[in-house]
């Protein structure tokens, strides 16, 4: 072998060496122990549920709505049962300038009609434009 090959196979093993002393060196320069006086108490609560009692009857009792879909509103997370399909809505316009809201299932009224101002009724259509606007752009992404 010549003697660059000397050279670079004893520069390998130098610096092999030199890296080894020098990584040692700064692992524990980085290990810091602190004294226990200083050291915070675990402050974790004991836990406050109880065991698990088994039930043969539901426990979840969901809200049911009272008078019109637009004055009171319920959750729409989709794990929440809406209204079934055969209850019908219909919306009248009165010539009081006044809207009545109807929730029929054939023709039997399913809860109490209920009536709104055109001012109302109006914000309330915007506002269900506005959301069926962004359900579509958001069903095309």
């Amino acid at each position: 072998m010549n003697s660059k090959a000397y050279i670079i196979i004893f520069l390998s093993v130098a610096l092999f060496f030199g890296w080894e002393a020098e990584a040692i060196t700064l692992d524990e320069s980085f290990l810091y122990i602190p004294s226990p006086d200083t050291i915070a108490e675990d402050t974790i609560p004991p836990d406050s549920v109880g065991p698990y009692e088994p039930s043969y009857t539901p426990t979840y009792q969901p809200d049911y709505r009272f008078g019109d879909p637009f004055s009171n509103r319920t959750s729409s997370s989709p794990l929440l049962l809406s209204d079934p399909s055969s209850i019908d809505l219909q919306v009248e316009y009165d010539s009081g300038i006044n809207y009545t809201v109807y929730e029929r299932i054939g023709d039997v009224n399913f809860r109490p009609m209920t009536s709104m101002s055109f001012e109302e009724y109006d914000k309330y259509n915007d506002q269900q434009i506005v959301n069926d606007y962004f359900k579509e752009r958001s069903a095309g992404l």
